[in-house]
Order: C-alpha cells, then sequence, then structure tokens
C-alpha cells in the first residue's frame, strides 16, 4: 500500500530527474549544467533504494536496499564539491571528475563499509503502514556519521571561500548553491543522520524527500535560469510567497469556522457555505495582502530595489528633459554609475550607417565607430531584452548566443543595452562590471530595457530639438538666399513673411515695412489679387505670367504661382506666393527665337534649293535637247510627262513650302476628337489593308471634346497613320488609343490650365527610329524616306501647338514607335 512516504519519494524522484534533464537541455555545453544532471543522476538514484526498501516485506531485501541507499549517498558531497568545482574553472569535464581523487578513494571506502555487517546488521519491518523500517546498525555508523559531517563541513568551508574570490555570475551560482545546503542540505543531514544515531530511531528520515527537492531546486534554479536574480532578492520573494501562503491558510481557517457557527447551513452539504465564504475571503484579501507584503519585503531587503527605484525615477526625469545630446548622455552616464556601480560605461549614438562613440566614462580603451553589423549591435535589432553576457554564457544553446557571449568578453563589455526609438535603435549602452562583483539579474535587465527605451526616445527628442533649431537657422538663411521670390500670408490676407529676393522683384523696402501688413497695401494689384483669389477658393495656381510697371523701371516680366499650406489638422492656414522674375529670360528667348529663325531661314533655303534643283536639272536638260529633236515623236512623248511630272513636284514643294512658313489660322470650335480620329482611319485603311496591316482602334475616353480645327487635326493624324503605315512591313498592325492625360509637363507646353487633358497614341510595329534621328523629326526638311520632303511632321507640330497642345514621340530601334499627341479638354460644363 502506498502511503505518504512513498508518494513522497516518488515525486522527489521525479522531481529531481526532470530538473535534471531540464537543466541539461539549456545548455548541454556548459560544465555545470553536465555536473548538476550527474548530481541529479545520483540523488535520483539514491531515492530510488529507499522506494524500494520501503515498498519491500521482505527482511533481506530490505538490508540490502538500506546498504545500496547508503552507499550511494556517499558520493553526493563528492559530487556537489564536482559541481562546484565546475562553476569556477574552465576546464574540461575530465579535470573536474578526477580532480578530487582523495574524495573519490574517500568515497568508494565508505560505499564498501556500507556493504558489511560492521555497518548494518539487520532491520525491523515497519509494524505500521505509516512508519518507517528500523535499520540495527553496527559500530561501523559512526564512521559513516563522522564522514558525513566532515564532508559537509569541508563543502560549506569551500564554498565560503570560494565566495570571497568569485565574481559575477559565478558568484551567485555559488551563493545559491550555499544557501540551499544551508536551508536543506545541514538540515537534511541532522534529521536524516545525527538524530537517528542518538535517538536510535529512523522515523524522522520521512522528511527526506522534502529536503532533497527544496535544495535540488534551489541549486537548479542557480545553476539553469537564464536570467538569475540575486540571492537578495530571491529571498525576499521566498519570504513574501511563504507569508502570503501562511496569510491565506490562516485567514482560510479563520474565516471557515466562523461561518461554520452560523446558523445557515444546506442540508445537503453543512460545510458548503463556510468554504464559500472562506474562498470569497481569500479572494478578495488577496490582492491587499499580496502588496501589504511586497511593501513589508522590500523593507527589508530593499536596499538593492531602491537603487533600482531610484534608477527607473531619475531616467524618466531625464528623459523628459529637453536639452542637448551631449548633456543628455552625461546625466544618464552619471545616474548610471552611481546606481550600478560599474567599472566603465560607454555611449555610442547612431550616425548614418555606423554608431559613433559619444559618452565614455572609464580607462577602458574604446573604439570611435562600430558599424551597424557589429556582433555587439546586430543581435539587438531582433531581440527586445539587453544583451548580458551572464545570460548568454548560461543559455548558449546556439552558436549566435555563443559567439555573442565571446565577442562581449572580447571587448570588456557585460551588458549592452539598445536605445529604442520609435522607429529605430538610436544608439547602445556598454556596460562593464559592476563594483562587488554584483551581476546584471532579471530585475537590471529589465530596468535597463526600459531605461534604454527612455534614452532612445530622449536622444531623438534631442535630436529632434537640435535639428529644428538648425533647420528654423537654415530655414532663415536659405530663405534669403533664395534667387527666387517667397511672400506668404495668413488667412486675413495679411503678410507674414517676405524674402530678400521678393523685396528685391516687387521694389519694395525692408521686410519689416511690410510684415502684417494688407497684401492689397503692399504688393502690386495683378499678385495681390491672385493671392486673395487663391486663399478664397481654396486653390492655387501654378506658372502665371505678368508683366509688371512701377515708376522705378519701365516693365518687369515675372512668373508667379501660388498654394496653400495647412497645419497638423489639415486646416488652411495661410498661403504662399512664389514670384521668379523673368525679364532676363524673356529677352534671351526673345534672342534665340530670332537665332532660331534666321537658322530656320537657311534651312528653309538650303532644303528649297534641293528640292527645287533636281526638278530643274530635268526641265533643262529638256530645254537644251528640244531644239536639236523637236521633231523626234519618240522624245517628246517621253519628256513632256516628265517635264509635267517634274513641274507638278515644284509646285508641291512651294506649297508645302508655303503651309510650314504661312500656316493656315486654325478655326477653333468645340468639336469631337474621336470623329476626326475615325474619318483619319477611314482615308489610310484602304492603303493599310493592301499592305496587310490590321488596324486596332480602341478610342474610350468618355469625353472627347476639344477646342480644335477638325480641318488641321485630321492634317494631322493622317500624315502621322501614313508615316506609320510605311514604317511597318506586311502583316503588321496600328494601334490608336486615346486615354485620359495629366497636364503636360514644362518641358511641353507651358501656360495651359486646364482640369483635363486627352492623349492620343498612334503605334505602330515598324522598324522603328534610331536615337540618332528620334530629335530631329519635327525640323523642317528632315526625313528618312527617299522620296520624302521632311516637311509633314514640322506642319504637324506647328498644327499642335497652335491647338495648345503637345506632340511628341519615342521609340524602340527594331520594334515600334509611338507618337502621343496631348490636347486640352474642354470643361464638361461648357460641352
Amino acid at each position: 500500500m502506498i502511503n505518504l512516504f512513498t508518494a513522497c519519494l516518488v515525486s522527489a524522484i521525479t522531481l529531481n530527474l526532470l530538473l535534471g534533464v531540464v537543466v541539461l537541455l539549456t545548455n548541454a555545453r556548459r560544465l555545470p549544467n553536465r555536473v548538476f544532471a550527474i548530481l541529479s543522476l545520483f540523488v535520483a538514484l539514491w531515492l530510488s533504494c529507499q522506494l524500494l526498501g520501503s515498498a519491500t516485506h521482505n527482511m533481506a531485501s530490505l538490508v540490502f536496499w538500506i546498504r545500496q541507499s547508503c552507499a550511494v549517498s556517499a558520493s553526493i558531497p563528492l559530487i556537489f564539491y564536482m559541481l562546484r568545482n565546475a562553476v569556477l574553472t574552465t576546464a574540461g569535464i575530465g579535470r573536474v571528475l578526477w580532480q578530487p581523487w582523495p574524495w573519490i578513494l574517500t568515497a568508494v571506502a565508505v560505499a564498501s563499509l556500507c556493504q558489511s555487517r560492521f555497518f548494518l546488521i539487520g532491520a525491523h519491518l515497519p509494524k505500521t503502514p505509516i512508519e518507517l523500517a528500523e535499520p540495527i546498525y553496527g559500530p561501523g555508523l559512526g564512521f559513516f556519521v563522522a564522514y558525513w559531517i566532515v564532508a559537509v563541513a569541508f563543502l560549506i568551508y569551500s564554498f565560503l571561500r570560494a565566495l570571497k574570490t568569485a565574481k559575477g555570475v559565478s558568484r551567485v551560482e555559488l551563493q545559491f548553491m550555499t544557501l540551499g545546503s544551508f536551508l536543506c542540505l545541514v538540515p537534511g543531514v541532522f534529521i536524516v543522520l545525527l538524530i537517528p544515531f542518538w535517538t536510535n530511531s529512523a522515523q524522522t528520515a520521512r522528511f527526506t524527500p522534502v529536503t532533497v527537492a527544496i535544495w535540488h531546486a534551489t541549486i537548479a534554479y542557480g545553476i539553469a535560469t537564464r536570467r538569475i536574480m540575486g540571492v537578495a532578492e530571491f529571498l525576499r520573494r521566498i519570504t513574501t510567497y511563504l507569508l502570503l501562503a501562511g496569510f491565506l491558510g490562516a485567514l482560510y481557517v479563520c474565516v471557515y469556522h466562523l461561518a461554520d457557527h452560523l446558523p445557515l447551513h444546506l442540508e445537503s452539504d453543512p460545510h458548503a457555505l463556510p468554504h464559500l465564504a472562506a474562498a470569497i475571503a481569500v479572494a478578495l484579501c488577496l490582492a491587499p495582502a499580496n502588496n501589504m507584503l511586497q511593501r513589508r519585503s522590500d523593507r527589508l531587503f530593499g536596499k538593492h530595489r531602491d537603487s533600482l527605484a531610484n534608477l527607473l525615477q531619475e531616467g524618466s526625469r531625464l528623459g523628459h528633459s529637453i536639452g542637448t545630446t551631449d548633456a543628455l548622455l552625461s546625466g544618464f552616464g552619471r545616474l548610471l554609475q552611481e546606481s550600478l556601480g560599474l567599472d566603465h560605461l560607454r555611449i555610442y549614438l547612431r550616425c548614418d550607417a555606423h554608431y559613433e562613440l559619444r559618452y565614455q566614462d572609464g580607462p577602458v580603451p574604446a573604439a570611435a565607430m562600430l558599424a551597424a553589423d557589429d556582433p555587439l549591435i546586430a543581435p539587438l535589432h531582433s531581440a527586445n531584452d539587453p544583451l548580458i553576457r551572464d545570460e548568454l554564457r548560461r543559455a548558449g544553446r546556439t552558436r549566435a548566443q555563443t559567439e555573442t557571449a565571446a565577442c562581449l568578453a572580447h571587448a570588456g563589455v557585460e551588458a549592452v543595452v539598445a536605445l529604442r526609438s520609435t522607429n529605430d535603435i538610436e544608439g547602445v549602452l556598454l556596460l562593464g562590471r559592476r563594483h562587488g562583483s554584483e551581476v546584471f539579474g532579471h530585475r537590471e535587465a529589465d530596468a535597463l530595457a526600459l531605461l534604454g527605451d527612455q534614452l532612445g526616445i530622449a536622444v531623438e527628442n534631442a535630436r529632434l530639438y537640435t535639428r529644428l533649431q538648425e533647420a528654423k537657422h537654415y530655414n532663415d538663411v536659405l530663405l534669403d538666399n533664395l534667387v527666387t521670390g517667397v511672400v506668404a500670408a495668413d488667412t486675413s490676407g495679411r503678410i507674414t513673411l517676405c524674402n530678400r529676393e521678393a523685396l528685391r522683384i516687387l521694389h519694395l523696402a525692408e521686410a519689416p515695412d511690410a510684415i502684417n501688413r494688407p497684401a492689397v497695401d503692399v504688393l502690386p494689384s495683378p499678385l495681390a489679387a491672385a493671392l486673395l483669389d487663391s486663399l478664397h477658393a481654396q486653390r492655387g495656381v501654378r506658372d502665371r505670367d505678368i508683366v509688371l510697371h512701377n515708376a522705378a523701371y519701365r516693365e518687369r516680366s515675372v512668373r508667379y504661382a501660388t498654394a496653400l499650406f495647412a497645419g497638423h489638422a489639415d486646416t488652411v492656414t495661410g498661403v504662399l506666393l512664389v514670384l521668379q522674375d523673368t525679364t532676363a529670360l524673356r529677352k534671351l528667348e526673345e534672342q534665340v527665337r530670332r537665332s532660331d529663325r534666321l537658322a530656320s531661314l537657311g534651312t528653309l533655303a538650303a532644303g528649297m534649293a534641293h528640292e527645287i534643283k533636281n526638278p530643274l536639272v530635268s526641265l533643262k536638260t529638256f530645254v537644251q535637247l528640244l531644239p536639236e529633236r523637236y521633231d523626234d515623236l519618240e522624245f517628246r512623248q517621253t519628256f513632256v510627262p516628265l517635264l509635267a511630272g517634274e513641274v507638278k513636284r515644284i509646285d508641291t514643294v512651294v506649297t508645302q513650302l508655303l503651309n510650314f512658313a504661312r500656316p493656315a489660322k486654325p478655326q477653333l470650335v468645340p468639336m469631337s476628337l474621336h470623329e476626326t480620329l475615325d474619318a483619319s482611319i477611314q482615308l489610310v485603311a484602304q492603303r493599310a489593308k493592301a499592305k496587310g496591316l490590321v488596324i486596332a482602334r480602341h478610342l474610350d475616353v468618355p469625353h472627347d471634346r476639344v477646342l480644335g480645327d477638325s480641318r488641321l487635326l485630321g492634317q494631322v493624324f493622317v500624315n502621322l497613320l501614313l508615316n506609320a503605315v510605311d514604317a511597318t512591313e506586311r502583316a503588321g498592325s496600328l494601334t490608336i488609343v486615346t486615354r485620359a492625360a495629366s497636364r503636360p509637363s514644362e518641358a511641353w507646353r507651358i501656360g495651359q490650365e486646364a482640369e483635363e487633358w486627352i492623349e492620343t497614341q498612334v503605334i505602330d510595329t515598324g522598324t522603328g527610329i534610331s536615337p540618332a534621328d528620334l530629335p530631329r523629326i519635327f525640323d523642317p526638311f528632315f526625313t528618312t524616306k527617299s522620296n520624302g520632303t521632311g516637311l509633314g511632321l514640322s506642319v504637324a507640330h506647328g498644327i499642335i501647338w497652335d491647338h495648345n497642345g503637345c506632340i511628341d514621340a519615342s521609340s524602340t530601334p527594331g520594334d515600334s514607335t509611338v507618337f502621343r499627341v496631348v490636347l486640352p479638354l474642354l470643361a464638361r460644363s461648357s460641352t
């Protein structure tokens, strides 16, 4: 039958094995984790011997398992000492296991002693299920007890000695091992060995599973937990939980008894209401009791917590302050030194693709720059917590963790904290060792993470503040040195800004004389009207040209634009007027146009001479031969038709030249562009069909009304379609597409304010135009055809220009050519 002692043994064995496996899995390559797994195995083996002994009813079997239990227990102090050495050394497991060879020999001797009648004579089976078996020891028990007393005393001495020299996380691990020994190992030896030795009764051994489980769990926490806490914090939590459990237990009992004495009971279950009342009382008092006990524990173990609280409080205060970056970093650096006691401290801030050293406190040499992919920084992009060297070394399950821990050790850094802002990592905080060999536990890591966020946001704010000041100064300087005039007015029409170029263009006095005055009193009437109209219509204008007249100068050409600007809530707060003095540009344009006309005259003369000279050669030849061969009928029949053709050719050239030089003035009326395109397609359809071409028509724009001359536009599109037919090989295709277009860029057309535009594309699958010829296709007399005059596209360009539109072309040699014609649409209200 399973009694309470047997159940406790089973639970303790399971817990020990589970702790051993968990600790080993956390970092199987770390030496203390391996030795702890061995310790767990031997402890479980010891408890298993006790379990088998308590379950047997045979005297010989009972004696056997008692001897094996005592023999296995002799190895536990030895392995515990090996665990202590594993924490302190960096040697391999072989050296750790064989270094205490005197201990090994002594433990083997004691284990051998346990197998003799000199140690154990026999045993009495338990009389009741709740009792334990009573061993009958021989004289050898004294040697066994002496071994354990000496072993425990030596362990305590070795641990206390090691605590004086150990540093960092090794010291904390030894502290937990020492704490577990004082809490459970020493009392366990007392109640399991010394009391039975003095009283000749083994009944106190029933507490063995409890003491072993607590001892083993405490050591497991110190060895395996990644974010370890200090012993003081550990004791504070244990004390809090014990007091809370005791208080709630006492409260439950008291409320239960009080409710049980009340005359309110259920007939089916008289104890239901008292239990319910007690449970409600515990639930109501849980949170207040926990808070109260937390405060009491903080007073008892509160020195360390006060330093962290002060760190966070002062960090928050510094984070909300506004100042320069250097002052902010200096304040945070001093705060960290005072609160954590660091031997050195470094702060790097992001600068383009690197991190620049901006603050240092301590004698450790530091690199002036760190790359963004530096091993000290790169892991922070994927981790939300600070990089603690001890945590990485204790975890070390991945290669990246091991390499990062090695980099931290090489740099002499114990912790790396990211200074995070809303968008990126603004910098990194590199912390050295703490004075007094204290570690960065999980509370310190949480505090540093929070402080890093505060400092990151504070650095971002400091940078924004600095940039704001620099931007204000920069904007003031930039505004005054712009070659474009800028005038701003508020919603009431008063001038709020006027830069130096605007004063010069408008021939005004100094800016203070214009600021805060109504725009109508400062600006020329056309500009003031444009500014106020934009403000009232809630819409800006672009690229308007006017000529200003003033007594100080004859005239000044000005191009202006207006734009509204709004605040953070998209509420209009004013209007901006941008001015550009185009007087010199207008004069230059006139000179360029004059030069272009002269160049065009030369091109026209040369082209005209070339086009007329060829027919004149034929005429001259005929005239020279006519007197001699007048009576030759065959001669007349041959040259007379040729003469007529050459004269017609000269007439065609002169007609096209006149059309180019003196184009017909278009009669602009509302018209449908699609109808003109359909008519043009019909005119070239037969010629395209004869060549085997397919014409695709995609006239899908719902609104196609333009202000134009259908005859001249038809001439343009027929010319484009015929060129496409000539350029396309047999079995090719032509595509005519219309679509809505945006306003043409300034490189095409300036000054048109139509709200909607329509674009017509003529696309062929021909041989394309070479990049060298593409810029010249609209030049007069430029052609790649053997029988062309080179005036068709020039005339088309002039017609589209007269229609306030734009025409251009793009081509892929050997593939296709696209001609685009963009025209302003009539407003829908006008149609």
